[in-house]
C-alpha cells in the first residue's frame, strides 16, 4: 500500500538527505551564497558545482576547468577574464549575464543551454560546443571565435558585431529578428542556417562571405 506523504514531509526527507550526501555540491553552493554580491577570484578547476544558484556577483579572473556545472542558473553575474576550459556548463540557464574577454577552449560543453538578456564581449571561443542553445536579446561583439558547433541552437533579436563565423558548425541554427555588422559568414552553410537566406535577401546590414583564399567578398544580394 502506497502512502502519500504531505509536502512538508516531502521537504524534511530533501533536507536530510541533503545533509548526508557524500558530494561538493551542497558545500559549494553554500560557498557560493556566501559570496553572493561580491567580487570572486577563486580557482574552481575540478570542482562539482552542479545545480547551483548564482545571482548579483562578480567573478574576476576565476578558474572553472574542467568544472562540472550542469544544471546551474546565473542572474545578474559578470564573468570577467575568466577560464571555462573543458568545463561542462550544459542546461545552465543565464540571465542577464556579462562575459568579457573570457576564455572557452580546450572542449567547453555549454549545450542545451539558455541564454537571456547576456552581453558576450571580446571572448575566445575555440573548439567548444554549444548544441542546441537558446540566445535571447543577447549581444556579441567582437572576439575570436572559431571551430566550435552552433548547430540546432536559436538567436532571437540578437546583435552580433565585429566577429568571424567562418570557422564554426551552424548548420540547422535559427535566426529571427537579428541583426549583424561587420560579420563574416561560412559560405557552405548560410542555405542550412534557419531564416539565413530571408534575412540576407532582405537586410542592409554589413554582412560578408568567407572565401577559399580568405579574402571577405560582400554577399551581393
Amino acid at each position: 500500500m502506497r502512502n502519500n506523504y504531505s509536502r512538508e514531509q516531502t521537504k524534511e526527507a530533501l533536507r536530510n538527505l541533503e545533509q548526508n550526501l557524500p558530494d561538493q555540491d551542497v558545500q559549494n553552493g553554500a560557498i557560493f551564497q556566501i559570496a553572493n554580491g561580491a567580487e570572486i577570484s577563486q580557482d574552481y578547476s575540478g570542482k562539482s558545482l552542479k545545480r547551483i544558484n548564482i545571482n548579483d556577483c562578480c567573478f574576476n579572473r576565476s578558474i572553472f576547468k574542467a568544472v562540472a556545472a550542469v544544471g546551474a542558473k546565473f542572474s545578474n553575474v559578470d564573468f570577467q577574464r575568466c577560464d571555462f576550459s573543458a568545463s561542462n556548463f550544459q542546461y545552465c540557464y543565464f540571465d542577464n549575464v556579462v562575459f568579457t574577454d573570457n576564455s572557452f577552449a580546450s572542449g567547453a560543453n555549454f549545450s542545451h543551454s539558455i541564454f537571456i538578456e547576456c552581453d558576450f564581449n571580446k571572448i575566445n571561443v575555440q573548439e567548444c560546443t554549444f548544441f542546441d542553445c537558446q540566445f535571447h536579446q543577447c549581444i556579441f561583439t567582437s572576439g575570436n571565435i572559431k571551430l566550435i558547433t552552433l548547430e540546432n541552437s536559436m538567436f532571437y533579436h540578437c546583435i552580433i558585431d565585429s566577429l568571424n563565423l567562418a570557422h564554426l558548425n551552424l548548420e540547422y541554427t535559427q535566426i529571427a529578428e537579428i541583426s549583424m555588422t561587420d560579420v563574416t559568414l561560412p559560405p557552405y552553410q548560410i542555405a542550412y542556417i534557419i531564416g539565413g537566406l530571408p534575412y540576407l535577401f532582405t537586410t542592409d546590414d554589413s554582412i560578408f562571405v568567407y572565401t577559399d583564399r580568405g579574402a571577405r567578398n560582400s554577399c551581393g544580394i
